[in-house]
């Protein structure tokens, strides 16, 4: 069924002098674009000063698109994609995207550097403003105690386990509340719709799990969400492997325990992400497991940045990156940001009031 054709203003542009003197086009939206839409057409708009040639490239999964895909814009003799805008004037163009595909669309100005920004179609349905997303955390006993093992194996002992607990817990809170506090998403004690299990548990291969829904949930419409954190999973991995030589036994418990905290809370961060809808749907582009994936990269970071961002893959982030410090002497331990495109998604369907 033919959809009816929905013009939506992309981004608007304002000029700016460059160093040579020339007006240039900024962008004032963020990298990473998600555009609800009815149709892959969206409009592309801004005002000049000048009058300038605006090349513009529009690339989507298999390549640079024809200059037919860009309203008004005509070949030049390089074979690419030109719109000559005119001085004091609103310009604008539309562009045709590929269905539920991530397009680059770049904008390269005479005498100005390039503008480049990745863009998602998405059903509108799906990044509605939903009410705040709320987690209870449920630290089973079982779980405590897995956690106090991992500090038993790698301490030479441990003077006071209740008090180890609570400094786990607090830098466990610290972290993964930080990590979502530009959005609205709470987590807590108290009883709440979704839930993530601290349990002992050993599931191979896997530090956390969250339960998908049987239709993909992509704009977290339902509340219902249930997370499990495997510690036993964590320990096995600590306890084998050689890259965990950076927790040391003379660390001390107070580092110890602050190891451990900011690990859980950087793997509940990331869980709670996914119990948000990313990525679950085939307009995120993600890869099989719903992480980030490098194919529309193309030379440029825009979303998957090897284990330095919450949604990509942990398959292969070293231990310095989820207890965030490289050494026993880091004062300020380091976090994972949130890549561009999830920030973008989790401000339409969870902005702070």
């Amino acid at each position: 069924m033919k959809q009816s054709a929905v013009a939506l203003v992309l981004v608007a542009y304002a000029a700016r002098m460059s160093a040579s003197g020339v007006d240039c086009i900024t962008t004032s939206l963020r990298d990473n674009a998600i555009v609800p839409i009815t149709s892959e057409r969206v409009t592309l708009s801004g005002k000049a000063r000048s009058s300038f040639p605006l090349q513009i490239v529009l690339q989507g999964s298999f390549g640079p698109r024809p200059c037919s895909a860009i309203t008004g814009s005509i070949p030049d003799v390089n074979g690419n994609c030109q719109l000559m805008v005119d001085a004091n004037s609103t310009w604008s163009t539309s562009l045709q995207l590929e269905p539920l595909i991530a397009s680059k669309v770049q904008l390269d100005q005479p005498g100005c550097n390039s503008v480049e920004i990745l863009v998602t179609p998405a059903n509108p349905n799906d990044i509605k403003k939903r009410p705040r997303s709320v987690f209870q955390i449920d630290w089973t006993p079982e779980g405590e105690r897995k956690v106090l093992a991992i500090a038993a194996d790698t301490l030479p002992s441990l003077s006071n386990t209740a008090e180890f607990m609570a400094r786990v817990k607090r830098e466990f809170m610290a972290v993964a509340t930080s990590e979502l506090a530009e959005f609205d998403i709470a987590i807590g004690t108290a009883s709440a719709s979704n839930t993530v299990h601290i349990l002992e548990d050993v599931v191979a291969g896997t530090f956390a799990w969250t339960k998908k829904p049987e239709t993909p949930d992509c704009g977290d419409l339902f509340q219902n969400d249930v997370t499990e954190v495997y510690v036993g999973t964590i320990a096995d991995d600590i306890h084998s492997r050689p890259i965990w030589a950076i927790l040391k036994r003379t660390d001390g418990e107070a580092t110890r325990a602050d190891d451990i905290g900011h690990m859980l809370g950087i793997i509940v961060a990331h869980e709670i992400l996914h119990a948000s809808g990313l990525l679950q749907c085939v307009w995120m582009q993600g890869d099989a497991t719903g992480h980030n994936d490098p194919r529309f990269e193309r030379g440029r970071g825009h979303r998957y940045q090897s284990g330095q961002v919450l949604l990509d893959t942990f398959a292969m982030v070293p231990p310095e990156v989820l207890i965030g410090r490289s050494s026993p002497t880091t004062v300020t331990r380091s976090q994972l940001a949130n890549d561009t495109f999830a920030a973008n998604y989790l401000r339409l369907i969870h902005p702070r009031p």
